[in-house]
């Protein structure tokens, strides 16, 4: 069998709703012998065929995950019809489910401004949704992954709206000693070399009664976007600047360079983490899981090819020119415990979570001195119309970019209680409370004009070059020291959702 035949296959058993064990086929195999399986899911908070879930649901078993490399959603999304996936570079973008989008700003002041998600994530019982910034999980000992479309509010809270994604991982075996060990190397296209491990154990440690299971990865990823060397000079015909705040462009038309910062392959990402699940059996009715997990993700560079570069010169494919350097580094940690029980014939569950989350963000933003707002941030006079001063104006340095640095916290408690499976009439209902914390400090480096010192702000008082005061935030989330002189303004956030208590209901 062909790749294109297996991916075929798969993709028909996703959509019909089953699995099936692809296998190397003989010219007489078809494809109703693969061996189809059942798959169970939990779409409404219960144990059921995905034949008799009345939404529309997709589901894909970590088996199929496994068979076709699966590792990260950008990988997954090939996969689900009516998905999209909006990026700006890896662990940094919203899905929109049906087309139904809330507008997507790019990952500037992500935890700011960005409108919250209308697809909830979640890594099984766990709350993943931010604005602009879906948790990116590694996808390693996955038991499968649902994706919901549709209002799912009643059963996944808010942000669900449009649908959800749910992370479903294996659980501890009471019963089995097992484990596996996968390792990887590739290269990549124009590009550095891939490589990539992975080892999960489950142990029973006390028979039939306390198990555990973990798994290790760790996923290098090698760069294909080259930082070509590139000069930059403004230019009349071109930048915004001199119709916008003056017809006297600047004098001195100095060219700059980005050779300190020229690389092939410039972009590389690495995944590494863990995750580590016990289950206890209390008795026959009842038992408690408790899950610890933790991710890094490292992405390098510039995650965008451009056609043009600062230059004003064309580019050739997998190429772009940045002045400064860029990176996005997201650092997760979340903590979360189940109870599972039954009294008589009903089913009982509390399930809680703790997550921590930081990201640490640095973009290029230079192509932003050749517009009327990078004129005004970087350079001075031109009769008035910028800072005052006549004569021409006097430009400095085009190098400008962005830094964000933003902490989340993300608490719930949630209590479900259900009816026997086998009645006609069936019914759910829960109680749910959650503190949901932001706090982002976002720094707009695009000022190149001179920072105030005693000895030149006496200078221009006095008729000479202009120069600009440092940024002190009034209110700050996290940082509030003066920011460096290069910063030309900041957005600082503090915000809270807080759930005091949300009951829902559900029956069929």
């Amino acid at each position: 069998m062909n790749n294109n035949q297996k991916l075929a296959y798969a993709i028909s058993a996703v959509l019909s709703g089953y699995t099936g064990a692809l296998h190397a086929a003989t010219d007489t195999d078809t494809a109703a012998s693969s061996g189809l399986e059942e798959i169970t899911v939990t779409a409404q908070r219960r144990s059921e065929s995905i034949q008799n879930v009345p939404i529309t649901i997709q589901a894909i078993t970590g088996e199929t995950l496994g068979q076709l490399s699966v590792t990260t959603f950008d990988d997954v999304i090939k996969l689900l019809p009516n998905v999209t996936f909006s990026s700006n570079g890896p662990g940094q973008g919203n899905i929109y489910m049906r087309g139904l989008s809330v507008g997507f700003a790019g990952s500037q002041s992500s935890a700011s401004i960005n409108p919250f998600p209308n697809v909830a994530t979640y890594l099984d019982d766990q709350s993943l949704t931010f604005p602009g910034r879906n948790l990116d999980v590694y996808m390693v000992d996955m038991e499968r992954i649902e994706v919901l479309e549709g209002p799912q509010g009643t059963l996944f809270g808010g942000g669900a709206e449009a649908g959800a994604v749910r992370y479903i991982t294996n659980k501890p075996k009471l019963d089995v000693t097992e484990g596996r060990a996968e390792g990887g190397f590739g290269v990549t296209a124009h590009g550095d070399p891939n490589s990539s491990a992975n080892v999960t154990i489950n142990l029973p440690l006390i028979g039939d009664t306390l198990a555990v299971r973990a798994v290790v990865y760790v996923d290098k990823r090698g760069g294909y976007i080259d930082n070509v060397p590139t000069t930059f000079t403004r230019n009349p015909n071109v930048d915004r600047g001199p119709s916008a705040y003056s017809s006297s462009y600047p004098a001195h038309l100095d060219t700059y360079n980005n050779y300190s910062l020229v690389e092939k392959a410039q972009n590389p990402t690495t995944y590494e983490g863990f995750r580590l699940a016990a289950l206890y059996k209390i008795n026959d009715n009842w038992n408690a899981l408790i899950q610890q997990t933790y991710q890094y993700l490292d992405a390098e560079g510039m995650p965008v090819q451009m056609p043009l570069g600062l230059g004003l010169t064309a580019l050739g494919p997998l190429e772009e020119t940045s002045f400064s350097p860029a990176w996005n580094k997201d650092k997760s940690q979340t903590t979360a415990w189940t109870l599972n029980g039954n009294i008589s014939d009903f089913k009982l569950v509390y399930t809680g979570s703790y997550l921590t989350r930081s990201v640490d963000a640095n973009m290029d933003y230079s192509n932003y001195t050749r517009t009327a707002g990078g004129f005004y941030y970087s350079c001075t006079g031109g009769g008035g119309s910028n800072f005052g001063g006549a004569g021409p104006a006097t430009c400095y340095s085009p190098v400008m970019g962005w830094h964000d640095y933003f902490k989340t916290t993300h608490q719930s408690h949630e209590v479900r209680a259900s009816s026997p499976d086998d009645l006609r009439l069936r019914g759910l209902v829960g109680a749910y409370w959650e503190d949901f914390q932001i706090k982002d400090d976002m720094n707009f480096n695009q000022k190149t004009i001179p920072s105030c010192t005693p000895e030149n702000l006496a200078a221009a008082l006095a008729g000479g070059p202009l120069c600009l005061g440092n940024v002190t935030p009034v209110q700050a989330a996290i940082d509030p020291t003066t920011r460096g002189d290069t910063t030309n303004f900041r957005r600082g956030l503090a915000a809270r959702l807080q759930t005091n208590c949300a009951v829902r209901f559900g029956g069929l």
